[in-house]
C-alpha cells in the first residue's frame, strides 16, 4: 500500500468495521496510541460515561443532543467519524438563527458544492457539554475528531457501547471556521 497524506498526516491504511468488530477498540489522543483488548475478556471498571452505540449497515451511530440558536435542544444520531476532523457535523444548524457563513465545500460528482459553516449554541453528549461547536451543514451527521480527541475512548462494539474518558484536552477551546 502507498502510504496517502490527508491535510498533512500520513494514513497507511484505514481500519474498517470489519477489524474493528473483532476487539475492544481503546484509543488513546494523548499519547496516539490504540489498543486493542479480547472482548471476551474486557471487564471496563472505570469512572467513564457508558453510552449506547446503534448500527446502520455495521457503522456506529451514538445519540447525542444538539441545540442550535433560536431552536430547542434536539436528540440527533451522529455517525461516529473518528476520521475526520470536523467537531459536530448536522443539518439541524441550517434551523439556527446564529450567523451562518456559505462556502465552497468541495467537489462531490465532479461539481463543487455550497455549505454552510456555524456554531451550535451546545453540544450533548452524555454528561460532557461545550458551547459555541463548529459545525458545517448539509452532510453526513457525524461527531469528528474534534470532539472524540478530548477523550480516552473505548469502542465496544460487542457490547454496543462507546466508553469516554475526559482527558485534559475536554475543555480545549474550538478552532474558528
Amino acid at each position: 500500500m502507498v502510504p496517502i497524506s490527508i491535510i498533512g498526516r500520513r494514513v497507511d491504511g484505514i481500519l474498517g468495521s470489519d477489524f474493528i468488530s473483532q476487539f475492544v477498540i481503546e484509543v488513546d489522543y494523548e499519547r496516539r496510541l490504540v489498543r486493542l483488548h479480547d472482548p471476551e475478556r474486557f471487564d471496563y471498571r472505570g469512572k467513564g460515561e457508558i453510552l449506547p452505540l446503534t448500527f446502520e449497515r455495521r457503522i456506529p451511530y451514538v445519540t447525542a443532543e444538539i441545540t442550535v440558536s433560536g431552536q430547542p435542544p434536539t436528540p440527533r444520531k451522529l455517525l461516529i467519524d473518528s476520521g475526520s476532523q470536523d467537531a459536530v457535523d448536522d443539518d439541524l444548524l441550517l434551523k439556527s438563527n446564529g450567523n451562518l457563513r456559505k462556502v465552497t465545500g468541495g467537489v462531490g460528482l465532479g461539481q463543487t458544492y455550497e455549505v454552510s459553516l456555524g456554531q451550535l449554541a451546545l453540544f450533548q453528549l452524555g454528561r460532557f457539554s461545550f458551547k459555541h461547536v463548529p459545525s458545517v451543514a448539509p452532510g453526513v451527521a457525524l461527531i469528528g475528531g474534534e470532539i472524540l480527541r478530548r477523550f480516552h475512548l473505548y469502542f465496544d462494539y460487542k457490547r454496543e457501547r462507546m466508553i469516554l474518558e475526559p482527558n485534559r484536552h475536554l475543555n480545549d477551546p474550538f478552532p474558528a471556521h
